[in-house]
């Protein structure tokens, strides 16, 4: 992968999340202890309170524009100490990884998790389906300002995240770069899907639907929708990431990705990091 198309898939994640967590409502902010840092070309994102167990608290965009090095590892794991951060994930792309890393993130304290795939596609428009019906029987539309609260909660029980996770969608709705798109069955709020457009880049970044209303094309109309709308913003490049596949078990999320023209990039593996200094760190 060229380093171009590196720093797409990699920025482009660390970019919304950034955005997002810097419009998180000040209360909201305070509450969760939040500190960012932008350091050696990437991302870190520290909460002392980590409303989802350690999703939120990153660093990621590493190894893009610099080489990691220990010392950058230093630099990120003192970010989350000195916040008193209790679990965070160090992501780093395989083609940004040095040698050795194995022994590198070990000696920084990381420990392997789960992996993740990330996925790029172009800015060709989905066709319409082979029979000339429509992708789904529920009106897709732009969420207004009033609806936005329901859509955070729509969010955190699709995704299965905690109900204070909404405080940090928040973010999401106060951020100008982010687009929330919603399907409504008989006006009430059944699925949603968020875009993040900044830099030419257009980050697929949240989508889910009911359980019961899942199966009815919700999702693959809100691809449509989101790929038109990057289009339309003179984007170059979409990006998405969701988890890999174990042995025997199917991500819905991964499949309706691919069926949107989303292609692997790679597989990245998350290392995990817990503070030494906290015993709730073991937990």
């Amino acid at each position: 992968m060229d380093i171009h198309s590196l720093a797409d898939a990699e920025l482009t994640e660390a970019g919304w999340l950034l955005d997002m967590t810097e419009h998180v409502p000040a209360p909201h902010r305070e509450e969760f202890g939040i500190v960012t840092a932008q350091i050696h070309g990437g991302v870190v994102i520290s909460l002392r309170n980590d409303p989802a167990f350690g999703w939120c608290s990153r660093a990621l965009g590493f190894g893009i524009t610099e080489p990691i090095t220990p010392a950058v590892l230093d630099d990120i794991v003192t970010v989350f100490r000195d916040n008193r951060t209790a679990v965070a994930l160090v992501q780093v792309a395989p083609p940004a990884e040095p040698r050795p890393w194995g022994e590198m993130f070990q000696s920084a304290g990381l420990t392997p998790g789960a992996t993740w795939i990330k996925l790029l596609r172009g800015m060709e428009p989905l066709p319409p389906r082979a029979d000339g019906c429509p992708v789904t029987d529920l009106e897709i539309r732009e969420i207004k300002p009033a609806e936005r609260e329901r859509a955070y909660e729509v969010g955190c029980q699709t995704l299965e995240m905690p109900p204070d996770m909404k405080k940090m969608w928040a973010g999401m709705g106060q951020g100008e770069n982010f687009h929330f798109l919603g399907g409504f069955d008989g006006g009430r709020l059944v699925s949603i899907g968020v875009l993040h457009l900044k830099d030419g880049r257009a980050g697929f970044c949240g989508a889910g639907t009911l359980p019961s209303h899942r199966g009815r094309g919700a999702q693959a109309a809100m691809f449509a929708h989101r790929i038109e709308l990057a289009r339309q913003a003179g984007a170059r490049v979409c990006v998405a990431e969701t988890g890999a596949e174990g042995k025997g078990e199917h991500n819905s999320s991964l499949a309706n990705m691919r069926r949107a023209g989303f292609r692997d990039a790679y597989p990245r593996r998350n290392l995990i990091w817990r503070n030494p200094d906290l015993p709730q760190a073991d937990a």
